[in-house]
């Protein structure tokens, strides 16, 4: 019977054993004849040896029964108490003949123990001990996986990229005319677009006329306008209302070249006009004539401007100036204000004082008069809640000089706005209002803005 290999651990120290039949036998009998006692004898040494079918659990430190035999002991019940030399007693009689006995027996068990011994150890294979080596310099595996990430970037940026389908409608009729509104539909400036369609819309509906045909075209924020305009032109338009924007403007008609396609613009930038393009909206320009005119007209003479210093502030500065030229009256001062004055609270409170020509008021709590009897907001509706309130604290509040807007004036935030009251802008003729608005009403949920009748205006002149 072969015996199979046990895991047994000696002082927590796994040894892999594997014994053939012959030494377990001949280990046997030499325990077996250093502890001669009777058959019947309940207790055997070699009980507590491990068998296939007894693993031990919980090893404890083994136990010395004689010089020459180590037995190892577990938890186990069965085994509790391990019977000594001490234990099997011989009769005096017997003791010489087992002395002698013993004698020659002791010296065969240390011959076999010293063979057992020897061979476990030549049979055991030596344990290797592998080391971590240390890795030394740059982990090339790293610099591996660097190199497959920016392939990996590389090839994916060299993919070609997704085109969209193309839109294209049948052939159009010789008696159809095709309208395409360039407008933003989407991006920041979408709510602006979408109003400019539904006045479009709503003038389309009332017209009532067959032979017109609307394509949608989206701009974005400006930078979609050139693709948009080259739609249209492979779509046989006939006639451009938009862009709104003057950036865009410059974009469309960039990409068409010299085809002399009629554009109503819905921006209201003097500059981007040409002999086939028509500017539908109200120019800020023009306003500023109607508000210096009625000034002027009330005896103002002591102008002065203020300017945001953005490209709508400084195109309204160059006209105002021009005109005043032309009443033969030159500005008293002029104030041009950045992003980085407008942002710091301290900076343009001293500019202003200084814009201002401030003096603090007398001892008797009089207040010197205003260096200016007009000034002029050249800028967005943000910018004069900006400097408005701080003209006044200096003041030059509107209850001192008559401040001049633009139409873009005409908001709640301004018109209730305290800083700014008396002042005045120009709007566009309100008679049609009502009619307007109740068609409004039929159609779309919701008010109306001007957006939406310029829109319906450009559609009424097209028809």
């Amino acid at each position: 019977m072969d015996f199979q290999a046990e895991k047994v651990t000696i002082n927590n120290n796994p040894i892999q054993t594997r014994l053939p039949a012959i030494i377990l036998s001949i280990f046997s009998l030499v325990v077996g004849t250093a502890c001669t006692s009777s058959t019947t004898q309940n207790s055997r040494i070699d009980n507590n040896i491990p068998s296939n079918n007894s693993i031990i659990k919980n090893p404890v430190p083994a136990q010395i029964v004689s010089p020459d035999v180590l037995v190892m002991t577990g938890r186990n019940e069965a085994a509790k108490s391990i019977p000594k030399i001490e234990d099997f007693k011989l009769p005096e009689k017997q003791i010489n003949t087992a002395s002698k006995i013993s004698q020659t027996a002791q010296s065969s068990a240390n011959a076999v123990m010293d063979s057992i011994i020897w061979q476990i150890q030549t049979s055991q294979e030596k344990q290797v001990v592998i080391q971590n080596e240390i890795p030394q310099g740059p982990d090339l595996s790293l610099s591996d996986d660097a190199l497959e990430a920016a392939f990996a970037l590389l090839s994916g940026r060299s993919q070609p990229p997704v085109e969209e389908p193309v839109f294209q409608l049948p052939a159009k009729a010789d008696n159809i005319i095709r309208v395409g509104l360039l407008a933003p539909f989407s991006g920041q400036h979408a709510r602006l677009g979408s109003e400019i369609r539904q006045g479009v819309e709503m003038a389309l509906f009332k017209i009532a006329n067959a032979n017109i045909e609307m394509i949608f075209l989206d701009t974005k924020a400006g930078e979609n306008a050139g693709t948009a305009a080259i739609t249209g032109l492979q779509n046989e338009v006939d006639i451009f209302i938009g862009p709104l924007f003057s950036k865009a403007v410059k974009n469309a008609r960039a990409t068409l070249g010299d085809k002399k396609i009629p554009m109503l613009l819905l921006s209201n930038n003097v500059d981007v006009a040409s002999p086939d393009s028509w500017i539908m909206g109200y120019l800020p320009e023009q306003q500023l004539d109607g508000l210096m005119g009625h000034a002027v007209s009330q005896g103002k003479r002591r102008f002065a401007v203020v300017a945001q210093d953005q490209p709508f502030g400084q195109r309204l500065l160059a006209h105002t100036k021009r005109r005043l030229a032309d009443f033969g009256i030159m500005a008293e001062a002029v104030l041009v204000l950045g992003e980085n004055a407008l942002a710091d609270e301290m900076i343009l409170k001293d500019t202003i004082r200084d814009f201002t020509r401030y003096v603090p008021p007398a001892e008797d709590g009089s207040i010197p008069d205003s260096p200016f009897d007009a000034v002029i907001f050249a800028g967005d509706p943000a910018f004069a809640l900006r400097t408005a309130p701080v003209l006044a604290y200096y003041d030059v509040g509107p209850d001192r000089a008559l401040y001049l807007g633009n139409s873009l004036w005409n908001q709640n935030q301004l018109l209730t706005e305290p800083s700014l009251q008396g002042g005045l802008f120009v709007a566009r003729p309100s008679d049609l209002d009502a009619a307007f608005d109740a068609d409004w009403a039929n159609v779309w949920p919701g008010s109306s803005g001007l957006l939406a009748r310029l829109g319906y205006d450009a559609m009424a002149v097209v028809d």
